[in-house]
């Protein structure tokens, strides 16, 4: 996988993560029937990242925690037609 990274990243180390979020049983939150709700498969890699940039970037996120199991894209009806899909999460 090829991934650009902006040249305005802080030098220093970042974990990557890539997440496959498969929606076959998000029409429903989890915990509403024993099927019910999305499923998660991520992926990380440890990074460093050398840069003459310093400081830190705005808006990390904690994981767990970067969304809830009842927001939109983590509940998703892929079956009922949609024109767009909300990406959950926090801002990129």
């Amino acid at each position: 996988m090829d991934v650009l990274i902006p040249a305005t990243i802080p030098q220093g180390y970042y974990l990557m993560r890539t997440e496959v979020i498969a929606l076959h049983e998000a029409d429903r939150p989890y915990g509403a029937d024993e099927n019910a709700g999305a499923e998660y498969f991520p992926n990380c890699a440890q990074v460093y990242i050398a840069s003459t940039v310093t400081g830190k970037l705005p808006g990390d996120s904690t994981i767990p925690g970067v969304y809830t199991k009842d927001e939109d894209g983590i509940v998703f009806n892929l079956y009922d037609g949609y024109n767009s899909y909300p990406i959950p999460g926090g801002k990129l």
